[in-house]
């Protein structure tokens, strides 16, 4: 379930390529802290998955804006879904009414490839015609 950056990630821009890492770095650390389920480490990575998350989609669209991006409002709405989404669940854990399942560490799995693997691959090709690498 941890995932391990490999070429298949990069979307061939270096400062964007930097934070997917740091994303899987933040992933894998909650993974390994699941099996204890220690509220304050947990809690401490999910919220720093969200702010590195914010940080992180802030960069993408500020090139998007700025190249002007046809497909920039499909792009900012799968990362305004997955904040929604893993806020929801910070509290639901901040009221102790969710604990750190399997379905949603699948959940941030399958985003986080999903999402690198799939419209950030997209978005690449476009930033480097913008000479952005």
């Amino acid at each position: 379930m941890a995932i391990t950056w490999d070429a298949s990630f990069s979307v061939n821009v270096r400062e964007i390529d930097d934070q997917h890492r740091k994303l899987f770095d933040i992933f894998n650390r909650l993974l390994s802290g699941m099996g204890t389920q220690d509220r304050d480490f947990i809690g401490g990575a999910i919220g720093e998955m969200v702010d590195y998350s914010k940080y992180h989609f802030s960069t993408e669209e500020r090139y998007m804006e700025l190249f002007r991006y046809p497909q920039y409002a499909k792009h900012k709405k799968e990362h305004d879904d997955f904040i929604a989404k893993v806020e929801d669940f910070i509290g639901k854990w901040n009221d102790k009414k969710a604990a750190l399942s399997l379905d949603v560490m699948f959940f941030l799995e399958n985003w986080i490839r999903d999402h690198t693997q799939g419209i950030d691959k997209e978005l690449g090709p476009f930033l480097n015609q913008n000479h952005l690498f």
